[in-house]
């Protein structure tokens, strides 16, 4: 369902006003039809979480936030790794669509579980560990007991504020030599499903109007760029060894020109591994 920004923006409004997120879920998932589209399809970009666990030796134990709905992404890494707990803000698994991502890797990569997934006891029978609500900033892990931790299209949802205090849990709770995998959707989300608009449209807002207007917490964009993240981790004690830029926009016009680097300024799509030093 195809629905104009603007419009959209207007009820995630009502959305938040009338605290109706369950709403949203039933609307993305029996309406829209996108929560079963995205549990039935494989992002190769988590292949590049996957790399780094081999090339750093990080198959100890994962912790992720942001876990999302169909848990596809745990499901892939199995066997990468001996344990995974996982947090999210709210408690968004769904256990018909974690079936779906089951059968989707089986299918594509046949990947062997050892049941279907009924229930969070199934998870634990897989060595993942799902908890939600559940802050990242406070994860009460006791310190350096992580080998890896991986966000997959989060980062780009969290307030700046609240990034600041993951980012130093994180650095916490990770070993000496723990690496912090991360890829982030740049890209205005908005565009997503209204392609009448720019990807970067977000940025064409001064901070006023876009938080008064068009940000809400039920679909929350801090339209932070690369450079931010980097500062951001290097603040936090972490060393940069991978930051890439996967997709970027081939022009972009009277939009927010704060930042002097253009590819800061058009990435879409990018990747962040830190290491914990």
């Amino acid at each position: 369902m195809k629905i104009p920004w603007k419009i959209k923006s207007k009820l995630f409004s009502l959305i938040d006003f009338f605290k109706l997120n369950v709403f949203l879920y039933f609307f993305q998932k029996y309406i829209t039809g996108n929560s079963f589209k995205k549990s039935n399809q494989f992002n190769p970009l988590w292949e590049l979480h996957q790399k780094s666990i081999k090339a750093y030796q990080s198959n100890g134990i994962i912790f992720e936030f942001g876990a999302g709905k169909s848990l596809a992404q745990n499901l892939f890494l199995f066997n990468s790794v001996k344990k995974q707990i996982l947090f999210d803000i709210q408690n968004m698994v769904d256990f018909q669509l974690v079936r779906e991502s089951q059968r989707m890797l089986q299918n594509k990569f046949g990947i062997k579980f050892n049941k279907t997934i009924q229930n969070k006891n199934d998870l634990i029978n897989h060595n993942i560990f799902y908890y939600a609500p559940a802050d990242a900033s406070k994860t009460n892990i006791k310190s350096e007991s992580i080998d890896i931790c991986i966000s997959t299209d989060t980062l780009e949802h969290i307030p700046i504020k609240n990034l600041k205090e993951i980012f130093k849990e994180i650095y916490r709770i990770l070993k000496i030599d723990g690496i912090f995998s991360s890829i982030i959707d740049y890209s205005d989300h908005y565009s997503h499903t209204d392609k009448n608009i720019h990807p970067l449209n977000f940025l064409k807002y001064g901070n006023k109007e876009w938080e008064n207007k068009y940000n809400h917490s039920c679909h929350y964009q801090n339209r932070l760029r690369p450079s931010d993240f980097r500062l951001l981790l290097e603040n936090s004690g972490f060393k940069i060894i991978t930051d890439k830029i996967l997709e970027k926009a081939t022009d972009i016009k009277n939009y927010n020109l704060e930042y002097k680097n253009k590819d800061d300024l058009l990435a879409l799509s990018g990747y962040f591994l830190a290491i914990k030093i």
